[in-house]
């Protein structure tokens, strides 16, 4: 149901705040590269994965939560060997987290409850796959490239884009929006909002140009800011879906104004890999 009137300044202005909260903490990490920026993709992805296996439960599903997060955070270290000496141990990162999978699925075996194992195991691969396979890509982005300036530009484009693109998004569909997106996942969005993600996530990509990413072309602006603007908000969609399925509204509400950790990163999971991709094939 979309929010009073009243509501909504108060929930636009929380989202706002919490978001210029988080970014001096991205700077600075990124900024810092190194096991800093791999300790910010780490907690990113530890809460997200959790936040994941507590929508399992909500679905009725006894996932073992710790070996799934662990097995997540161990394949996200096997993306950041170029950060930093310590970590350069991809086979190992790699070996560990899938022993971490197989003593999950043997806990799951043990519970032996067998009416929906298959499930569960879906459930328990899943948080690899689906969340922290593509926020390691974070770090893939923040390694990519021998100039260090552009390292650490590479990084920051999601953020931009993405940002942008959810900001216009629930701007525009607040204010102008008035047909429906897929009321059946999630009430509150409409196409008007949707063309709005778009052209934000365009405006950020030449933004983006004019400041901190001089190496991409006009071209690569706008079609970086149509991919994002796509499939951002497919990324959104999906999660709603998952939510819907599992009966709650957000995943957690450790961001005031966003809900859970996921909630805020579930389009950086469709829209970071897409990036990284574009900008190794195009651009870098």
């Amino acid at each position: 149901m979309i929010a009073p009137e009243a509501s909504r300044p108060s929930s636009l202005l929380l989202r706002i705040l919490s978001t210029i909260v988080f970014i001096p903490i991205l700077l600075l990490a990124n900024a810092k590269g190194g096991l800093a920026f791999v300790a910010l993709v780490l907690t990113i992805t530890g809460v997200s994965l959790y936040e994941f296996y507590r929508m399992t439960e909500a679905k009725g599903l006894a996932v073992p939560k710790l070996w799934g997060i662990l097995s997540g955070l161990f394949l996200c270290l096997a993306l950041s060997g170029r950060l930093h000496p310590w970590l350069a141990f991809p086979e190992r990162w790699l070996g560990t987290s899938a022993v971490c999978l197989i003593l999950g699925l043997l806990l799951l075996l043990g519970q032996g409850k067998f009416s929906a194992f298959l499930t569960s195991v879906c459930a328990l691969l899943a948080g690899a796959v689906y969340v922290a396979l593509p926020l390691g890509c974070f770090l893939l982005l923040r390694e990519m490239g021998e100039e260090v300036w552009k390292s650490k530009s590479y990084a920051l484009l999601p953020y931009a884009l993405t940002w942008l693109c959810d900001t216009f998004a629930y701007g525009v569909g607040r204010t102008l929006g008035r047909h429906k997106l897929v009321s059946t996942i999630s009430p509150n969005k409409t196409v008007e909002g949707a063309i709005g993600g778009v052209l934000g996530a365009v405006a950020a990509g030449f933004l983006s140009k004019l400041s901190f990413a001089s190496y991409l072309g006009w071209v690569d602006a706008i079609a970086l800011g149509v991919l994002v603007g796509i499939f951002g908000q497919f990324g959104d969609l999906i999660e709603s879906a998952m939510k819907r399925d599992a009966g709650i509204k957000d995943t957690s509400r450790i961001i005031p104004g966003h809900g859970g950790v996921l909630d805020r990163f579930d389009s950086f999971l469709f829209t970071v890999p897409l990036i990284y991709f574009y900008l190794r094939f195009f651009v870098a």
